[in-house]
This record gives C-alpha cells, sequence and structure tokens, in this order.
C-alpha cells in the first residue's frame, strides 16, 4: 500500500529527537486486589499480543527506496511484540518526583523508525508515593503519529482493559494511510523535486490541500491579535528543547463540582484556567518575571466526542485576568472574558478549519512566522481538554487508578497543560521543555497552592481540598 509524498518527508526529515512526532499516554493499576497480589510481567505481554491481531497496522513500518520513492506500508518480517512492549523500574526510593521524570524521557526518547513506530513501557517500583501506596505499577504507551492519531492509539489501550472485547480486524488501507503533515514542508521542497514530474505533481497536490487550512490559519492569527492586544513575551514563549519535563496535580472532580455550584455562569474549563492563570502568576513572581500586561492561554474548543475540535476561533485565545489578585474575583474575570470572546465577532468568518492531528504544526507555522515579522505569541500557554473512559476499567484484574498524557509543545508556546479525568478526579498535566521549566515539582506546587486558594476563597478556609498526590 503507497501513501502520500508528505509521510515520505515525514519519514526522512523529520527530526529523531522530535518528541512532538508522538502521542504518549500515562496510566497506573492497582494490583492489590489480585489473589496473589501482583502481576507478572508475561501476562501483560501476554495480553498485548492477544489484542494486536485486531490492530494489524501495529505490525507495519513505513518503507521508501530513497528520499523521492513512494513510501508503503509493509509488513514487518522481524516483527516481535517483545522489542516493543518492555519492563523497567524506578530507581529507589520510587517516587513521585522520579516517575514523573521517567515518563518525560520515555516521551522524550526517539522511536525507532526501522520498526513498527510505538511502544509500551511497562514501569514497576512505583513503592513511594503517598496517594498510592505499595502495589502499583504504570504503563507508558507512545505511538507515533505517523502511525496513528491519538484518538485511534487511545482506543487501542482502552482495548487492552478487561471490559473491552474488540472486533475481529477489519480495518482498510484507507483508515491506516498517513494523512500529510503539513509541519514538513520546507522552503527548497519545490526545487529539490523539479526534476521529478511525478513527484512535483504530488507535491503540488500536497501543498494546495495544506494551504487550504494553512491560509486561512495564517489570516485567523493575524486577524485575532492586531486588534490592539499584543501578548507579552515569556519564559515559554521561546523556542523547545528536546527535552521535556512532565508533571500532574488531581483535582477530585466533587470539589470541582462545588466549585461550580459556587460562582454562576462558570464552566469547568474556567475554573482550570483560573487555576492555571494563579499558578502562574505565582511562579512568574517568585522568578521576578511577572509581565506587566496579562497572560493568554489557547483553550481549544471541544468536539462532539470530546476531543479538541478540528477548528481553531478567536475566541479560544483567552484572557487569563493574571493581575486580578483575589482568585474567586480572577475567576469571576476569566467567565467575563470567556463570554467576552465568545460575542465577539470571529475572525474569518468565524472560524479556521484546521485538522485536530495538524494543530501543532499549524500552530508552529504560525508561531514562527508571526514572531520573524512582529515578535508577538500566540498565546503564552495552552489547555488541552482530553477525553477518556471515565468507566471503571481493569487490566488482566488490576483496576485501573490514573490516566493521563503528555501533551504536545512547539516553538513559542512551550507550556501546555492537558486535562484528563477518571476515578473520580480530574488530572490536569503538565508538559514544557527543561530549559523553560527547570523545577516542574516547584510548577506543580503553584498548581495546587493556586486550587487551594480558589477553593477557600469559594468554600471558606475551614474547608481545604482533598489532597491527592504528594
Amino acid at each position: 500500500m503507497s501513501v502520500s509524498l508528505m509521510p515520505n518527508l515525514l519519514s526522512h526529515l523529520l527530526a529523531p529527537s522530535d518528541a512532538q512526532s508522538v502521542a504518549t499516554f500515562v496510566l497506573i493499576y492497582d494490583q492489590r486486589p489480585l489473589p496473589e497480589g501482583h502481576l507478572r510481567f508475561k501476562q501483560i505481554l501476554g495480553r498485548v499480543r492477544s489484542r494486536l491481531k485486531h490492530y494489524p497496522q501495529f505490525q507495519r513500518l513505513l518503507r521508501a527506496p530513497g528520499i523521492l520513492g513512494t513510501p508503503q506500508w509493509t509488513q514487518d518480517e522481524r516483527f516481535d511484540v517483545e522489542f516493543h512492549v518492555r519492563h523497567l523500574a524506578l530507581p529507589k526510593p520510587g517516587d513521585w518526583r522520579q516517575f514523573c521524570i521517567q515518563v518525560a524521557r520515555l516521551h522524550s526518547r526517539p522511536l525507532d523508525m526501522s520498526r513498527p513506530p510505538w511502544e509500551i513501557s511497562v514501569v514497576e517500583g512505583l513503592d513511594n508515593i503517598s496517594w498510592l501506596g505499595k502495589g502499583h505499577f504504570a504503563m507508558v504507551c507512545k505511538v507515533h503519529r505517523a502511525l496513528m492519531d491519538p484518538k485511534q492509539a487511545l482506543d487501542l489501550i482502552w482495548s487492552l482493559h478487561d471490559e473491552s472485547h474488540p472486533e475481529p480486524a477489519g480495518t482498510s488501507d484507507a483508515s491506516i494511510a498517513l494523512r500529510p503533515i503539513t509541519g514538513l514542508i520546507g522552503h527548497g521542497l519545490g526545487f529539490a523535486l523539479r526534476p521529478f514530474e511525478a513527484a512535483v505533481a504530488q507535491a503540488r497536490d500536497t501543498l494546495r490541500r495544506s494551504g487550504e487550512h494553512l491560509c486561512p490559519m495564517m489570516q485567523f492569527y493575524h486577524g485575532a491579535l492586531s486588534g490592539g492586544v499584543r501578548l507579552p513575551y515569556t519564559r515559554f514563549n521561546t523556542d523547545v528543547s528536546n527535552y521535556r519535563v512532565w508533571q500532574s496535580f488531581s483535582m477530585a472532580q466533587k470539589q470541582l463540582d462545588r466549585l461550580r455550584e459556587a460562582f454562576d455562569q462558570v464552566e469547568e474549563g474556567d475554573i482550570l484556567l483560573a487555576v492555571i492563570a494563579g499558578a502562574l502568576r505565582l511562579y512568574l513572581e517568585d522568578k521576578t518575571e511577572l509581565p506587566p500586561r496579562e497572560l493568554h492561554a489557547l483553550r481549544p474548543s471541544c468536539g462532539s466526542d470530546g476531543q479538541p475540535a478540528p477548528v481553531l476561533r478567536s475566541r479560544d485565545i483567552i484572557d487569563l485576568a493574571i493581575h486580578t489578585p483575589d482568585p474567586a474575583l480572577r475567576l469571576e474575570q476569566l467567565i467575563r472574558n470567556r463570554r467576552q470572546a465568545g460575542l465577539m465577532p470571529q475572525t474569518t468568518s468565524g472560524a479556521v478549519t484546521v485538522p485536530t492531528r495538524w494543530m501543532t504544526d499549524a500552530i508552529g507555522l504560525a508561531l514562527a512566522e508571526q514572531r520573524a515579522q512582529a515578535g508577538i505569541p500566540l498565546a503564552n500557554t495552552a489547555l488541552i481538554d482530553v477525553s477518556g473512559d471515565d468507566r471503571p476499567l481493569s487490566l488482566l484484574q488490576a483496576p485501573l487508578v490514573y490516566f493521563s498524557s503528555v501533551a504536545e509543545i512547539t516553538n513559542g508556546l512551550g507550556l501546555t497543560h492537558l486535562a484528563t479525568r477518571h476515578n473520580g478526579y480530574l488530572n490536569l498535566s503538565v508538559t514544557s521543555c527543561r530549559e523553560m521549566l527547570p523545577d516542574p515539582d516547584f510548577y506543580r506546587d503553584c498548581l495546587e497552592r493556586s486550587f487551594v486558594e480558589l477553593f477557600d476563597a469559594a468554600s471558606g478556609p475551614q474547608r481545604h481540598p482533598e489532597k491527592m498526590h504528594d
């Protein structure tokens, strides 16, 4: 099965260390209810092996004869599930900080593109995490976006659980064909392909389809921020490195519901943005880097399936009211800012259609172009909402107790927050690069302090929020 030219460029030109090209999911399981008290790695390996027969694309790799050859997905003759499913343990004492470092390293490490581009790391040794207790293990699942988009990857992850009954393999070639990836269009593409008539024709078609999305995206970007709003630069609006940091802070869903009851016309996203705004204020004040102008967050709307919608609107860039010191007043101002943004005339006839899997590439191109011309960032941070499976799930009778993901970052937008939900908790994870956020534990503490201050302002200091993470 042949695919288009642009995935060929993906295979050859994408930097091996580019963590932007993968989707990484983090799941933690409790082994204590099991009769033997623990799972063996071979049991997990057997479950993965049994489910792979329903997903044949996970045994395929991308091959191309040279830089201009038409790439094809072909069966990996040497496919070995044990190469892709690996077993490792945290060093002692096995605390949450060490686990977060391990997740960031696994995400940053390049996949072997000479093999089917995915891996699952089974991580043991989570023995010193107070909110978990002993007897837990994690799975860090990593899939290259060339193979499938994050939603499809999640479908496979959910299929590993006892409650899932996947259908027999029936995946068509069309469903696993790679889509064009706009971030790989280079300045010299047309010149390089000029002697090759067939390749040029294919490139022309790809560029045309890419331009249908990128041109409105650029118009949206210039229009959204040219109306007198000049966003300040922060440490998170520079170029990202190849090294990631990751942290996570959890909030009880019942306490988020209590906050929603305490404020009029508040949405859960408003609360999360208020928590992020408070954390950014605390963090940047500590670094003596709080800018005089207001910070803004990119918050793409969600579609009917709960995933970030393939449409970017000017109302998706929200003023965080970071200079409002009182947390309750800040949340109220955020609600007004969100409603005001929703009432504003939307640029480029109301919306810019950008396929979700292209979002980061399109934003990256827009950022680079805008920064070069005017030095204005698109946003100072981002909040992405990802819908998970909130049913009680278990892997070989080990209950799933935590689900999260590693978010995307790009040059000019190097701090992203990602919200997932499971087991009665909302997990707010943070992804950045090591140079921008050298102290992710401190930033997580800022998130917790911001949430406590907001909860106290709404409920009274005698009702501190329930603490999950140590």
